[in-house]
């Protein structure tokens, strides 16, 4: 199955057929942003796309009985606030790529703010099925090595956990 955002596709599936079937239906008319997670996905969109690799990722999968403790010091709100775009911005992620996920009814932001300004931030949002990912983690560089981004990120866990989905982080590679 394929998503298309209005600049970029996440692609959910690995069968060579479903996603050669998908080509038709991709657009060509604009710049796309493709998020390949398995080979079959590059061969097949790259044979009939150029495509050049921008960012790499690595994802950790939390087995499905684990439990994380939240800290009630993390906001956890549905709309982020200018600190938190700059947060997400400051990690390489465009204002419309970010917007794209935080527009799902069911996405959410994780902050610790120190005066009044979001010291650390992510997202998670549903990425497909039950999987919900954890990203776009960015400390700003006077506020590091403090935890803040344990802490967001166990919260993070915590409320996906809890909310009855299975957590994916991704890091930068």
């Amino acid at each position: 199955q394929g998503i298309m955002g209005s600049e970029y596709a996440r692609l959910a599936g690995e069968d060579p057929e479903e996603l050669r079937a998908l080509l038709p239906a991709t657009p060509r008319d604009r710049r796309l942003v493709f998020k390949l997670n398995h080979s079959n996905q590059v061969e097949v969109f790259g044979s009939a796309f150029r495509l050049r690799r921008a960012r790499a990722y690595i994802s950790y999968t939390a087995p499905l009985d684990s439990h994380f403790e939240p800290d009630n010091e993390v906001v956890i709100t549905r709309r982020p606030d200018e600190g938190c775009l700059a947060l997400f911005a400051a990690q390489g992620y465009g204002l419309e790529e970010i917007a794209d996920d935080i527009a799902q009814a069911d996405a959410r932001i994780f902050a610790i703010y120190t005066q009044n300004r979001p010291a650390c931030a992510c997202l998670a949002y549903r990425n497909y099925s039950q999987v919900y990912e954890i990203g776009a983690l960015h400390t700003l560089p006077g506020e590091r090595r403090k935890g803040y981004a344990r802490r967001v990120v166990l919260t993070a866990l915590a409320w996906v956990t809890g909310s009855g989905y299975v957590p994916r982080y991704a890091v930068h590679e």
